[in-house]
């Protein structure tokens, strides 16, 4: 349960009911039914709960001090007989660092063990509809006992009641408007991800949407319009996007998990692998949809998925600031979906170079197929995990922040030098030095800069480091491709490296000029 909910009562006087709220201490052993609301703050104007105003929270919460999206949450949850609302605003002691410690880790709980999550996409919740509007035709029709006429330019009672038309494509891809907002966050996402039902609210819209880990609906039915034709392949449940997708993916991976929950000491190694593999390619899809998700902290990024991690921790072992031990050589091949519209975190940053925590913008992984990757190691000459450290920033909070983190390689490496040359449209930089066009797609566009516009090398080119991660399967029978970490190395800390970028080539360009040796990225 959480540490805090809000209680709401009614009292009755002349007829009128009114609504009193209260900040209150949640015993651990009770099991409250409480409603939990995801919002955007900016949108919602949240009244916050502080250290000053924490005994007078706990006494009595002002009615007319709350937003109206605060508002509307506890009339409908009193509406719906729920008597306990969580709210992270006023649940949360605000700038206190040791609550927000001790809270964070918990959110995916709090949004999992609430009996329902109303989502504000807007100012306010179902209370105050847009008004409909008339649409009244320029030509009509007029009745007649012997015959219909049409009249010109004359006002007639005929006309037809609308509402503007629901924008339901912010469930497939978020939208850069007020009403898709709620879609963009990296917080909300995990609030959407835990949640067992939610109703979204649709802002200015105010059509009602009602998701779980299997059904999407809406009042107007415009969801089915947009997935009656994909099914979902093992329930035959419409899924209109990949989010939904993942998201009744993942819930049904956890009720695999729960049901089986392997005892992994006995597992056979290949076994343990196949089920830790399984895992993984959900958590990477997750990743990628994560990743492109905006923060108002940047030391958020690794915090708003720690109730993700930690779900996966029993069973996936070692986790290094979004990463885990297990397959790391592919999990490493993440490149950036901009670097152009990338930036760097920090300093200080909560995630190593290596991670792609490490900076905003969307990640995305070099491959189609995670078997096919796996089969890739097997057969193919790779690079080596030595070792690889993490220090977490709180030891009570292992998926959290981390103070520092490496991971110590040893394989094939190579000097190139970058073009003098502006980037493309999506952040790549092309090599000067290979045989063919080579490119390679920056991280960031700090990257981008810091190589464009330091001084150069006696050649007059930037110079970075090649790390060959390991070879890939082509599309074509018998064709392979190097996969490689571009690296710069790290000022005042001799063979320690920071990344810059990623790139794919071909075997003859890396393997020409080529020397194995020992890197540690942080």
């Amino acid at each position: 349960m959480p540490s805090r909910l809000v209680e709401i009562t009614s009292t009755k006087e002349d007829d009128q009911t009114s609504l009193a709220v209260r900040l209150i201490d949640a015993e651990a052993e009770q099991p409250y039914k409480y409603i939990a609301l995801s919002h955007v703050w900016a949108s919602s104007e949240p009244l916050n709960t502080t250290k000053s105003n924490y005994t007078e929270h706990r006494r009595r919460i002002a009615w007319e001090s709350l937003s109206e999206v605060y508002q509307d949450t506890f009339v409908l949850a009193a509406a719906l007989g729920i008597s306990y609302v969580w709210i992270d605003s006023l649940c949360i002691i605000q700038q206190d660092p040791d609550d927000w410690e001790k809270e964070a880790p918990r959110m995916g709980l709090v949004y999992g063990n609430a009996y329902l999550v109303f989502v504000a996409l807007g100012h306010g919740l179902a209370l105050k509809k847009d008004p409909v509007e008339k649409l009244v035709m320029p030509y009509f029709i007029i009745p007649s006992s012997s015959e219909q006429r049409i009249i010109e330019g004359q006002v007639a009672d005929y006309s037809v009641l609308v509402r503007r038309t629901c924008e339901h494509e912010n469930f497939i891809n978020p939208a850069d408007n007020n009403a898709g907002r709620w879609f963009t966050r990296a917080w909300c996402f995990q609030e959407r991800l835990f949640a067992s039902r939610l109703l979204h609210f649709g802002g200015s819209l105010e059509d009602i949407t009602f998701e779980c880990n299997v059904h999407l609906k809406c009042e107007c039915g415009g969801v089915d319009l947009l997935s009656h034709n994909d099914r979902h392949k093992d329930n035959d449940v419409a899924v209109s996007s990949g989010w939904r997708h993942l998201k009744a993916h993942y819930a049904q991976q956890l009720r695999e998990i729960t049901i089986t929950n392997p005892d992994l000491d006995h597992l056979s190694p290949g076994a343990l692998n196949q089920f830790r593999d399984k895992i993984l390619e959900t958590y990477i899809a997750l990743c990628e949809d994560f990743s492109a998700k905006e923060l108002s902290f940047p030391d958020d990024a690794l915090p708003a998925m720690g109730s993700l991690a930690s779900k996966l921790g029993p069973y996936m072992g070692e986790y290094h600031a979004g990463l885990w031990e297990h397959r790391i050589l592919i999990t490493l091949q993440w490149e950036s979906f901009n670097g152009s519209r990338s930036r760097r975190y920090g300093p200080p940053c909560c995630a190593p170079t290596f991670s792609w925590a490490s900076r905003t913008g969307g990640a995305v992984w070099y491959f189609s197929s995670l078997s096919e990757s796996i089969k890739d190691m097997e057969q193919c000459e790779l690079a080596k995990v030595l070792e690889v450290r993490t220090e977490s920033a709180n030891n009570a909070i292992p998926y959290g922040k981390v103070l520092t983190s490496a991971v110590h390689l040893y394989g094939r490496t190579a000097v190139w030098h970058i073009a003098e040359q502006r980037p493309d449209k999506v952040g790549r930089l092309e090599f000067a030095d290979t045989p063919d066009e080579t490119y390679v797609q920056m991280d960031t566009q700090d990257d981008i800069d810091e190589l464009l516009t330091e001084s150069r090398g006696p050649e007059g080119l930037a110079e970075v480091i090649c790390f060959e991660l390991m070879r890939n399967s082509g599309a074509d029978e018998g064709k392979c491709f190097v996969s490689a970490l571009v690296l710069r190395p790290v000022q005042d800390q001799p063979g320690s490296f920071r990344r810059v970028g990623f790139s794919i080539m071909e075997p003859s360009a890396f393997s020409e000029r080529a020397v194995f040796k020992t890197v540690v990225v942080v």
